[in-house]
């Protein structure tokens, strides 16, 4: 980076973080929040218990004191300032950064740093500040809001050390996603930001094969090492007869299913998120409160955002004039987007809707994705 480049990058960074800190932040909602205001306290009391949280029903919830302890550390040290907005802040400013790392992976063995500056910070913005995030994660600001930073992060790591053959940033990113305590709650949104993640990793495992196995491996018997604590007691749990997961197959089950995402679909087009919005209908269907907002303000944006889709679609132009290499990464990035849009939209022709309900009734656990416009939105 040139030292304008690094102002310019300090000066995002700055601002991200304190953004939070001008808005108000309203504790409440499903899961109380109470976390923030007195985190030694619910380290205490709640996260040796059966409690009932996010997934549906009631199952241990020790993987809840990493996080606990670090927002209890966190209040006693910076006790001046709120911690629900310092970490909404911290959130923020690196989903910034991570995203930043992760596209200098396979981006920067081509290219010159400074040549594709604008480039990452271009993206990390739209990433940081995407509307689909706001909607979804944010808009909840349950802990699955931290995925945000974490999963770019953990990309960053996983690829740099598959890419320089060493197992320490494959350690270090079980650490960090067993300390953000976000492993359960977050598996809906975890897993489609795994499933968007698809091409460019089986890329990777294709340059890669053997590193790529191997640092797989250890990623996972680490993680699961250290999150042994609560697995255990989490996987007794699901056996539980109370447990929805164990009525997937029942016919009651899948018809509940089937009228979800017939319901939640219906009026779903394609045309808005192709323009990198959020879908017009549903807000207006279910009255969502920020419908009033994306109708004055965001959907004005439309004709702005023919340059967002002549960005993605500007490199086809180039595309026989550019290394193979190149070639394969935005052929695969293509791919990664067009599968989300699917998925995030379902309602596309008379065989998208039909084709997801197969999905939900033929693959285990996809039925977690019924609510598609907020699982697979910021995928």
């Amino acid at each position: 980076m040139t030292n304008r480049q690094k102002v310019l990058f300090i000066i995002i960074i700055l601002i991200l973080f304190i953004a939070p800190f001008f808005c108000h932040m309203s504790i409440g909602g499903d899961d109380g929040k109470f976390y923030y205001l007195f985190p030694l306290e619910f380290l205490k009391n709640f996260s040796n218990e059966n409690i009932y949280n996010d997934l549906g029903y009631f199952n241990p919830t020790q993987f809840l004191i990493p996080f606990s302890f670090i927002l209890f550390l966190s209040k006693k040290i910076l006790f001046f300032l709120n911690t629900q907005k310092l970490f909404f802040g911290l959130n923020l400013s690196c989903s910034f950064l991570f995203f930043y790392l992760f596209l200098k992976v396979p981006i920067n063995d081509r290219t010159k740093e400074n040549d594709d500056f604008l480039a990452r910070i271009t993206s990390s913005l739209f990433y940081s500040l995407s509307i689909f995030s706001y909607y979804t994660l944010w808009n909840t600001q349950l802990l699955s809001v931290y995925l945000i930073s974490i999963f770019p992060l953990i990309m960053f790591l996983f690829f740099k050390s598959v890419k320089d053959n060493k197992v320490i940033y494959s350690i270090l990113g079980s650490l960090i996603l067993s300390l953000s305590s976000i492993s359960i709650l977050s598996i809906p949104w975890l897993l489609t930001l795994v499933i968007a993640s698809l091409p460019i990793l089986t890329y990777l495992l294709i340059k890669n094969k053997k590193v790529f196995i191997k640092c797989l491996i250890i990623f996972l018997v680490i993680f699961f090492l250290l999150n042994a604590y609560w697995i255990i007691g989490f996987l007794s749990s699901i056996k539980d007869s109370n447990n929805p997961l164990n009525h997937n197959s029942a016919t009651d089950f899948q018809e509940q299913n089937i009228n979800i995402i017939e319901s939640v679909s219906q009026n779903n087009n394609i045309f808005y998120p192709f323009f990198n919005l959020f879908h017009k209908n549903i807000q207006i269907d279910y009255d969502w409160p920020m419908k009033d907002v994306y109708l004055s303000y965001l959907i004005k944006l439309l004709p702005l955002n023919f340059i967002f889709l002549l960005l993605v679609l500007l490199p086809t132009f180039f595309y026989k004039k550019s290394s193979k290499e190149n070639q394969s990464l935005y052929t695969i990035s293509i791919i990664s987007w067009l599968i989300v849009l699917f998925l995030f939209t379902a309602k596309i022709g008379k065989w998208g809707v039909p084709l997801f309900i197969w999905l939900a009734n033929n693959i285990p656990g996809f039925v977690m994705f019924r609510n598609m416009y907020d699982k697979f939105g910021t995928a």
